[in-house]
């Protein structure tokens, strides 16, 4: 565990966490369908807060991300994201051949957008 937050915080410059209350108890209910309406006011207005936080345009450009010196999109970081996440959940993890995967894995993504957008227009 202690290898993967070195990792972690080697790998991105500030780490926060953003706590959510409870949505309520109708979440639990095998019932519920989604519906906003059922879910408590204060939970609804921390959403909102959140959500104008990370899509602020300030925000959004202080939080470039870059993953092998280049900027990549929020797509893009997801997917660097769960990759990574899959990689330090392995039992047999060995940081430095799966860190080279990563590397392969997020030049694999760059290649396949750029084609996409080539190919789209």
């Amino acid at each position: 565990f202690q290898d993967q937050t070195h990792f972690l915080h080697k790998t991105f410059r500030d780490i926060e966490c953003y706590l959510m209350p409870r949505p309520g108890d109708c979440v639990t209910s095998n019932t519920y369908n989604g519906c906003h309406k059922e879910m408590q006011a204060v939970f609804k207005e921390k959403l909102s807060d959140l959500t104008k936080k990370l899509f602020d345009h300030q925000h959004m450009e202080q939080n470039l991300k870059k993953v092998n010196g280049k900027y990549i999109t929020a797509g893009e970081f997801c997917k660097y994201f769960e990759h990574c996440t899959r990689l330090m959940t392995n039992k047999g993890w060995k940081q430095p051949l799966n860190m080279l995967e990563v590397g392969i894995f997020t030049q694999m993504i760059y290649i396949s957008m750029w084609y996409f957008m080539i190919y789209r227009t």
